[in-house]
């Protein structure tokens, strides 16, 4: 039987037990996991859009994060075609890529994005010091994707290139997005 507290999830003993279950070595992570702790988030960001042409658009970027993890990031994303003109648009704190908030009836066709960012990490609570993985202070992502909507049906898919986080972190990582909407 599993027993953790409210806050956790139980996959230590979920893990321990099925080592055991298969006559496996036991893999001892207790002096490695992260404690319990409720933290408060706060993001800001500013940025404004440029149009380059028609239905070319850069958006550079400031934003600012504090409480898991305190940064200061610096970026622009490009668009070409009508996505993101109107409505309220919102950042993935992983891979960087917008995603709409509240739709605008600008959002029909397809438009391409990019984008790139750098951050200055001050403190991380997911890398804290004295768990064996020394937090990098900068960190860069480099993203693309494609939208595509059509009569309130929307389709995403995105790529993200992050960079190591933690000095003995080998290479950067690829993570993929998929998003898809329908109003109903």
């Amino acid at each position: 039987m599993l027993g953790f507290g409210p806050w956790q999830t139980g996959i230590r003993e979920l893990q321990r037990d099925l080592h055991e279950a298969l006559s496996q070595p036991v893999v001892n992570s207790a002096n490695r996991e992260l404690q319990n702790k409720t933290l408060l988030d706060v993001n800001l960001e500013a940025s404004n859009d440029y149009a380059l042409g028609a239905g070319t658009f850069v958006r550079p970027f400031i934003g600012l994060a504090y409480g898991a993890e305190d940064l200061v990031r610096l970026g622009v994303d490009v668009t070409v075609g009508q996505w993101g003109q109107g409505g309220l648009r919102l950042r993935d704190p992983i891979t960087g890529h917008r995603f709409s908030g509240i739709a605008s009836d600008q959002d029909n066709g397809l438009s391409l994005v990019f984008g790139a960012d750098w951050a200055y990490v001050d403190d991380s609570e997911y890398l804290p010091s004295g768990h064996g993985a020394e937090l990098r202070d900068d960190r860069h992502r480099l993203r693309g994707g494609v939208h595509y909507g059509q009569n309130g049906y929307t389709a995403f898919y995105g790529v993200t290139y992050l960079s190591p986080e933690f000095g003995t972190q080998p290479d950067g990582q690829m993570v993929g997005s998929v998003s898809l909407g329908w109003n109903f």
